[in-house]
């Protein structure tokens, strides 16, 4: 006989009945929870997101200014800017650097030193600005890479301007060169002040003035799309130029006073005495600072360091030299000033000594010059003349010393007998 099943249709309809309300209510809660984050994301945070929804289309482009020319007394340009190609990257817009770096140097020549500085600088600066990778292309290298450049993200070909002297070496000592900005450099500088420029006074007249010719940079507001190229402008705040520097300089007579040195090491400074102006000033020998600009290379900057001759000190700045006789004058100028008479006169017999001391100071003329007042011992340049005017200017400032001693001491004995 078979068993007889029974169902039991009021339990079984409860247990679906508790199953769809425990799946409506989820579905409720889910929706609910889609409901209150599309509040959140839409109303809540609208500003937010679409303040970051704005910057993926519109970014903020840094406009370096005209850096500042330098000129000589007679106008002649003596540090000018020329227009040059470089490639410039958008580190954040680029997926694979090394890739991109492989794929570009196909077309463009990268140096081992290009790399290295782009490495160094990606580390130092945000990634959303643009870091040259190389400058000074040449037209063969910006021919490839403008037809290729489509397939490229987060690089850019632009035109620059790129400091030059006219005159290479002839200069170098007074006006100096820029630079690539190294990280020593930006721990010192103001940051926003060099935004969209590589370059920063090192030496001479281009760091002395360095404020004045760098300029105000500008800012451009560009509109981009989803590989990152520019398609509008939408602001522009235009950047002002650097004032331009005028020397006293006369590149004339700083040609002349190099060419007398010929090949001798040496300095040479000419200054007007009216006005105290600098009208050369020159240190020989000399080297051409045009490679400094994109950064010269490890063997040509080895030879210029390591020269016996040594270009690179700037030997009419910080030489060292025994004065000789241009001392002289300021001895003399010394004396009248302390109403010392000019007929005042000293016997030269061809020497001189110091008291107690057995050791005899030459003249230039070891038979002497005689009886030389101020006027004849300028115009004979004698030694003896000088070395007695200096010596009696030590006894009277050794005697006044003396002398204020004595009074502090007699000072301080009357303090204690009142006390």
């Amino acid at each position: 006989m078979d068993e007889l099943t029974l169902k039991d249709y009021l339990r079984e309809t409860s247990i679906v009945q508790s199953r769809l309300i425990f799946a409506a209510v989820i579905g409720v809660i889910l929706v609910a929870v889609l409901v209150l984050r599309l509040f959140y994301l839409q109303v809540d945070q609208h500003q937010h997101y679409a303040t970051l929804s704005q910057d993926n289309r519109i970014r903020l482009v840094p406009i370096p200014p005209v850096r500042g020319q330098i000129y000589d007394r007679n106008g002649v340009i003596l540090a000018e800017n020329l227009p040059v190609y470089t490639l410039e990257v958008i580190p954040d817009r680029v997926e694979n650097m090394d890739t991109l770096l492989q794929q570009v140097g196909q077309l463009v020549e990268l140096s081992e030193k290009d790399l290295e500085r782009f490495k160094e600088i990606l580390h130092a600066r945000p990634g959303f600005e643009a870091q040259t990778l190389k400058a000074g292309l040449t037209d063969d290298e910006v021919g490839r890479f403008a037809v290729n450049q489509h397939r490229f993200d987060g690089i850019e070909l632009r035109a620059r301007l790129q400091r030059h002297y006219p005159l290479g070496a002839e200069l170098v000592h007074v006006i100096g060169y820029v630079g690539r900005i190294s990280e020593a450099d930006l721990g010192q500088i103001d940051r926003a002040a060099y935004r969209g420029t590589d370059y920063i006074g090192k030496l001479g007249i281009e760091d002395r003035y360095e404020e004045i010719l760098l300029g105000k940079v500008g800012y451009e507001q560009v509109e981009t799309n989803a590989h990152g190229r520019v398609v509008r402008t939408l602001a522009r705040t235009s950047p002002v130029a650097g004032g331009n520097v005028h020397l006293n300089i006369d590149t004339q007579l700083q040609k002349v006073a190099r060419e007398s040195l010929g090949e001798f090491e040496g300095a040479v400074v000419a200054i007007e005495p009216r006005t105290g102006a600098v009208l050369a000033f020159v240190s020989n020998p000399v080297y051409d600072p045009n490679p400094f600009v994109n950064g010269i290379d490890a063997k040509s900057y080895k030879l210029l360091r390591e020269s016996s001759s040594r270009p690179l000190l700037n030997r009419a700045l910080n030489g060292r030299y025994a004065p000789g006789s241009t001392i002289k004058g300021i001895f003399a100028l010394a004396a009248l000033d302390n109403h010392r008479s000019p007929e005042y006169a000293v016997y030269c017999p061809g020497w001189f000594s110091l008291k107690g001391s057995r050791h005899r100071y030459r003249c230039w003329k070891r038979a002497g010059h005689g009886s030389m007042n101020l006027y004849n011992a300028i115009v004979q340049s004698c030694d003896v003349y000088f070395y007695q005017l200096a010596h009696l200017k030590a006894n009277q400032a050794v005697w006044c010393l003396q002398e204020i001693g004595n009074g502090a001491r007699r000072g301080s004995r009357g303090i204690r007998a009142r006390r």
